[in-house]
């Protein structure tokens, strides 16, 4: 079910790629959390954190378990219902631009031209893009799947609070909403760079993901990407990779590199799928 769920949400997203994502509605709960507790403190913070997670997180389990409970098809349309708008690596401005769609969404109004971005920096925003809008979905599904959308939820909640609760308005108070961030990001970075490694050029993504210039385990994505295409990438004085200078062919290419790495993902789950059935 979490492998049909999954081709659900994709299938849906390609033929109706503009659904607004439901996370934004939770900017301004978060705005009042820290309205009322934050006073400056890391501990705070933390406190905070936990306040804006539980409630979700019970919230959901329990619909979806009695869901589930009624009819497997009602929590099986709950996980739909989540990943659907989680899954918004397919309302890229650069996939919509490809695929001439018109899309209503405020955020995606802006279309990126080649006079607006670089290569480098388009290619870049790809990869990165496809940890939280695709793969770091995915992969905390998956692991939380037995409660459901769960494990999207803790995801998404954990993102948004990383960017309304910012170091340079609110102190120490968001220091554990960055650390959290960073904790459930690690697994999702190296398991796709390693996609891309296994999906693009394996030898090269490995050396320059083991030589990568910069200490942000995000650059990880970046230096595994760009090797993987055979491209170098100059992002902040920073060059990953080890090719010749991106240019705007490799722009397709790079969106070739995460769909091969998502036929990856989905043919293990379709292996661990048939091995739960078979066992």
């Amino acid at each position: 079910m979490v492998l049909l769920a999954l081709l659900a949400a994709l299938l849906l997203n390609h033929y109706r790629p503009c659904l607004p994502a439901w996370l934004s509605l939770f900017s301004r709960p978060l705005h009042w959390i820290a309205q009322q507790i934050n006073a400056g403190k890391h501990e705070h913070g933390r406190l905070a954190w936990w306040l804006a997670q539980i409630p979700a997180l019970c919230a959901i389990s329990l619909l979806w378990l009695l869901l589930q409970h009624i009819h497997p098809v009602l929590g099986f349309a709950l996980n739909v219902a989540f990943l659907y708008p989680a899954l918004s690596f397919q309302r890229h401005p650069v996939l919509l631009s490809t695929r001439h769609i018109v899309c209503p969404c405020p955020a995606h109004d802006h279309i990126p031209a080649p006079d607006d971005k670089t290569p480098d920096q388009i290619i870049a925003g790809l990869l990165h893009c496809s940890i939280h809008e695709l793969f770091g979905i995915i992969l905390y599904f998956f692991l939380f799947s037995p409660v459901g959308p769960l494990g999207i939820i803790l995801y998404q909640l954990t993102q948004s609070m990383a960017k309304n609760w910012q170091t340079d308005a609110h102190g120490d108070f968001a220091h554990y909403a960055q650390q959290m961030r960073n904790r459930l990001d690690w697994l999702p970075i190296h398991a796709t760079a390693l996609s891309f490694a296994i999906a693009g050029n394996f030898e090269d993504a490995l050396f320059y993901w083991r030589n990568n210039p910069a200490r942000d385990k995000q650059a990880i994505v970046l230096a595994s990407g760009a090797a993987a295409l055979g491209i170098a990438l100059t992002i902040d004085g920073q060059i990953f990779g080890g090719g010749e200078k991106a240019t705007a062919d490799d722009i397709p290419a790079t969106v070739n590199l995460i769909w091969r790495s998502l036929a990856i993902w989905l043919l293990l789950l379709l292996m661990m799928s048939l091995a739960r059935l078979t066992a």
